[in-house]
């Protein structure tokens, strides 16, 4: 899906007929969770609109961010996960994805990058002609007898740009909270990573998966007790490593006084609720949520957790925590998982790893 909505603005008419409306369609599935009256065909027109609206905006980072955890799984699928992890649990480990084996990752790193440039990184308006590609930038050769190509390609300029232009009514009275810098040490960019739900919702569970390669049914459930924390380290590209801090913060409300210094310095936040409890734990998720966003801006990925412990037909919350992370988050990412399989976990600090290079390393606003 991400690789058509980003590519179909260079691609010629017949295929934009074919793409256009399944580009479409999967943008009607997350519309209709907010009542949105969604009815176009999906043409050139359907299109413009969806690169200009706030709600087609959303559904755009939306499927970048499945894009980018889709890479996070495949990559973590062909790691020998059990090989990475000593017995010495307190030693920190640096997975290396520079290596040989790991080509085909860094060609698609390369790609995402290419695509993440389209949520921002321009300064001044940009030429008309002009859109971001994977040599940085590719004349495309405008066609007069094409109307609906040109105002795709217009739609396209403006969603770019608007993600640079600032309300001026809005920011007279709003102070704009801007996301914390990483300590740099030594060509390491040091992030902190904070788990946020309910006590017995998995957040200890998912580091140890993670972190200790111990699945949930190695160890007894013991909750957490005020704050732990826990680290691991990646290196995406050459000559630099990005490490995430993990904290983990206990459920229960007694200890709610430590949310403002939990929260303070935070890059990402998972946001857990349990699938078999859904209706209890997402309500208490939604507070926390609220909670956060009174502190610095972070990316926020929204965990159901417990998978293996309900069937299809008993979801019924799926809509509500989709409608969250489109709505609320504004295009966030939403994964179920288990932690009877610790690729999960680990598919989700490789997602935040990647998400942390194109903010930082990058300077993409995503």
């Amino acid at each position: 899906m991400t690789h058509l909505i980003f590519s179909v603005v260079r691609v010629c008419r017949s295929w934009r007929e074919i793409s256009l409306p399944i580009i479409w369609k999967r943008y009607q599935d997350y519309a209709q969770l907010v009542d949105d009256d969604s009815n176009n065909s999906g043409g050139d027109e359907a299109f413009s609109s969806l690169f200009q609206s706030r709600m087609g905006r959303n559904f755009i980072k939306m499927m970048f961010k499945e894009h980018v955890y889709e890479l996070a799984t495949r990559l973590i699928g062909v790691t020998k996960m059990g090989e990475v992890r000593t017995q010495n649990l307190h030693a920190t480990i640096t997975m290396d994805f520079c290596k040989k084996e790991y080509e085909w990752f860094g060609t698609e790193l390369e790609m995402i990058e290419c695509y993440s440039e389209f949520f921002g990184k321009v300064e001044s308006p940009i030429n008309s002609d002009q859109v971001v590609s994977n040599n940085s930038k590719v004349e495309i050769e405008k066609k007069s007898d094409e109307k609906n190509s040109s105002g795709v390609m217009s739609s396209v300029l403006h969603y770019l740009s608007s993600f640079f232009k600032n309300n001026s009514s809005a920011s007279s009275i709003q102070i704009e909270r801007k996301p914390n810098k990483p300590m740099i040490t030594e060509g390491t960019q040091i992030f902190k990573v904070i788990m946020l739900g309910d006590c017995y919702v998995g957040k200890t569970s998912t580091l140890e998966c993670a972190i200790k390669n111990i699945n949930c049914r190695q160890k007894e459930d013991m909750p957490t007790i005020g704050a732990s924390f826990l680290k691991q380290r990646y290196k995406l590209i050459p000559n630099s490593i990005s490490e995430l801090q993990l904290w983990d913060y206990s459920g229960p409300e007694r200890f709610a006084t430590l949310s403002p210094i939990y929260y303070r310095g935070g890059h990402v936040a998972f946001a857990m609720f349990d699938l078999s409890n859904s209706a209890l734990t997402l309500d208490r998720l939604d507070r926390h949520i609220k909670d956060l966003e009174q502190h610095n801006p972070m990316e926020v990925v929204l965990v159901g957790t417990k998978s293996d412990l309900v069937t299809e037909k008993e979801r019924k919350y799926r809509k509500r925590a989709q409608l969250l992370a489109f709505d609320k988050l504004k295009g966030g990412l939403y994964v179920e998982i288990t932690n009877t399989d610790i690729k999960y976990a680990h598919s989700l600090l490789v997602y935040s790893a990647i998400i942390l290079h194109l903010k930082y390393s990058k300077n993409i606003k995503i």
